[in-house]
């Protein structure tokens, strides 16, 4: 059988999927499904890597920015400015994931998000030997998300 014609994910059905799947998670794990969340981010990255391309001397800036377009030509999310603030500190702002609603949903109900793209980044700063930090709360917004984080590489 044949793809062509087939439409894309509609978002509201995207939102709901994540919603269940990780209600489901937290449920069953509590607080732990935050092993979860930062496992299935590890995991994303393996898959992911090869088709990116990272180089070992890619700064954080480019490897959020590579990971993000990947993102966003999948359709994940509409796009994500990313500003380096200072030699260790980036921010970057997500504009309208497709899991947004859902991970409204499980905010309000004090749930671990559905998250997607911030566990991979995550991970793809780890395995190039970056320390990531948060710096300040999330800051949600209209359909976005704004992040702060301190990413260094520690001295070997």
């Amino acid at each position: 059988m044949s793809d062509k014609g087939r439409e894309a994910l509609d978002k509201k059905f995207v939102g709901m999927l994540i919603y269940s799947i990780y209600k489901a998670i937290y449920k069953k794990l509590g607080d732990e499904a935050w092993d979860i969340v930062w496992e299935s981010g590890r995991i994303f990255y393996d898959v992911l890597k090869e088709e990116l391309k990272l180089k070992d001397e890619d700064s954080p800036q480019v490897i959020i920015s590579k990971i993000s377009d990947f993102f966003k030509k999948m359709g994940y999310l509409k796009g994500v400015d990313v500003v380096k603030m200072d030699e260790e500190v980036i921010e970057f702002t997500i504009y309208s994931p497709i899991t947004w609603n859902g991970n409204v949903m499980l905010r309000w109900e004090g749930m671990v998000p559905g998250q997607v793209l911030i566990p991979v980044l995550v991970a793809a700063l780890e395995s190039k030997g970056y320390k990531v930090t948060r710096l300040k709360e999330r800051e949600y917004g209209d359909k976005l998300l704004v992040e702060r984080w301190k990413i260094v590489k520690p001295k070997k």
